[in-house]
């Protein structure tokens, strides 16, 4: 796919840079960016899609339905996601060259690995985008309609070391490791950051690996 946006985009004569995060995040490819120079005065953007879809579990054979819509005809993914985005971006660059049409600059940027958590945008050096308002291409919603903000989910992985004590003589010496998780974990709604922010605790073990018990995931 990487190779495909990049000769379409130079045919359009167009300088096309991939940088050297494919190896460093294990993909086939880096983060491709190119722009189009200001030809009138304005705000510039930046245009952004990935370049990756999540493994069709079988043939991708496109067909057009009644309704004008793109499916496929082989009942697994059809791959708009986000390949729909990337063909609107590819379009609109050439339409807006050969038309000659007036803009204050389009930066274009292609990422992969976005399904497996937004690796390759992270990769990327922001540094180098000169618009600092940009669209990203990646909603099955209505034209028109602007996501503002997404869910995201961090996991982290952390040891809680208790301290034994004589339960008869010296009870306050002892240090419960249970008890300073359930302390850290408080309740599920955390406000670290913003109210809608949650906090769950997917799993608990022994030093000897053994299950203590699982809750359940917000």
């Amino acid at each position: 796919m990487a190779d495909v946006v990049a000769a379409y985009l130079r045919d359009c004569a167009l300088e096309v840079d991939e940088d050297d995060s494919g190896d460093k995040i294990g993909s086939t490819a880096g983060n491709l960016y190119t722009r189009l120079e200001a030809t009138a005065p304005g705000t510039p953007i930046f245009l952004c899609a990935h370049l990756d879809t999540v493994p069709p579990t079988g043939r991708i054979e496109p067909v057009v339905d009644d309704e004008g819509v793109v499916r496929n005809a082989a009942g697994t993914i059809l791959g708009a996601d986000d390949k729909a985005a990337i063909a609107v971006m590819l379009e609109a660059t050439r339409q807006v060259l050969a038309d000659r049409r007036a803009h204050a600059g389009v930066e274009l940027l292609f990422t992969p690995k976005e399904e497996v958590g937004l690796v390759g945008a992270a990769a990327f050096d922001e540094s180098r985008l000169t618009a600092r308002h940009g669209f990203v291409y990646d909603q099955a919603a209505p034209i028109g309609e602007i996501v503002l903000g997404a869910p995201y989910s961090q996991s982290l992985e952390v040891t809680f070391h208790g301290r034994a004590s004589h339960a008869g003589m010296y009870p306050e010496e002892g240090r419960n490791a249970i008890a300073a998780l359930t302390s850290s974990h408080g309740s599920r709604t955390a406000a670290t950051g913003s109210s809608g922010t949650t906090r769950s605790c997917a799993s608990l073990r022994t030093p000897s690996g053994a299950p203590v018990k699982t809750f359940g995931s917000a």
